[in-house]
């Protein structure tokens, strides 16, 4: 009994009445344009597809699929369908199914990437001592949101280069060095993240500007203190608040004051 398969253009053919001299016709199993190179991990898909033709005559057949390289990368199920199983690079092979062939050898090799398709990331993204370092994470997804497990992402800096340094690409590690906005970016693949980094100094204490006798009333004096961040960096435009103490109290909390001259002592 043949055995009937479609044939582009001529319409419905039967394989063996194509296959009648074997030895005379000339067989080419070609890829089906455009031929993917890139596939996203964690996504199931049809095989890459490739035509058979017997002396120039495109043949309908089955195709089937087997992973040649990257076992760990790629996976053909029991339906036929490639999944994209973690990170790297694999080949899957794809070949023309009919006990018609006179051969078994005609196939296509598709040489496949399997990327990352998105990005999150958590962190803080603010510095608040110069000198300070953030750590930031991101971590590689499916398209369903799953973590994907040793995909390599690299940390780089976009703008602001004398705001923040960059210590560590691979760990996201940066380095207040002024006070402003940095962007920052974090790849893997074609997925890629911006954030954002503000480095804004808080004073955590207040240095003594130094004592000041008043030998006369309403006599001025100008007292310029110094704040300082948790490292010890000078902190400039901010606003020091003062106020007056009872004679021979003491400052607290790191805030200046100025004693006025035979002032009650309301301790």
């Amino acid at each position: 009994m043949a055995v009937c398969v479609g044939v582009a253009v001529s319409g419905v053919q039967c394989v063996s009445d194509l296959l009648v001299a074997p030895s005379q016709s000339v067989y080419t199993f070609d890829p089906v344009l455009p031929v993917p190179n890139t596939v996203n991990i964690g996504d199931t898909i049809a095989i890459p597809q490739a035509q058979l033709t017997v002396d120039g005559r495109v043949v309908v057949v089955g195709l089937g699929a087997s992973v040649v390289t990257g076992a760990t990368v790629l996976k053909v199920d029991s339906l036929g369908r490639l999944i994209v199983l973690g990170p790297g690079d694999g080949v899957v092979r794809v070949h023309p199914i009919s006990a018609a062939l006179p051969t078994d050898t005609l196939h296509q090799d598709f040489a496949l990437h399997a990327a990352v398709p998105k990005l999150t990331s958590t962190g803080p993204d603010a510095i608040y001592s110069i000198k300070d370092t953030v750590t930031l994470a991101a971590t590689p997804r499916t398209n369903g949101g799953v973590a994907i497990a040793g995909a390599p992402v690299a940390w780089s800096l976009v703008s602001g280069s004398g705001i923040v340094t960059l210590l560590n690409a691979s760990t996201g590690q940066f380095r207040g060095e002024a006070n402003g906005d940095a962007v920052i970016m974090a790849a893997s693949d074609s997925a890629t993240l911006q954030r954002t980094i503000r480095v804004r100094q808080r004073a955590t204490k207040v240095l003594p500007a130094g004592a000041v006798v008043f030998r006369a009333l309403g006599r001025a004096q100008v007292l310029t203190p110094q704040a300082q961040d948790a490292r010890n960096n000078s902190v400039t435009g901010g606003t020091t608040r003062w106020g007056a103490i009872p004679h021979g109290k003491t400052v607290t909390r790191g805030r200046p004051m100025c004693p006025l001259p035979g002032a009650p002592d309301r301790g």
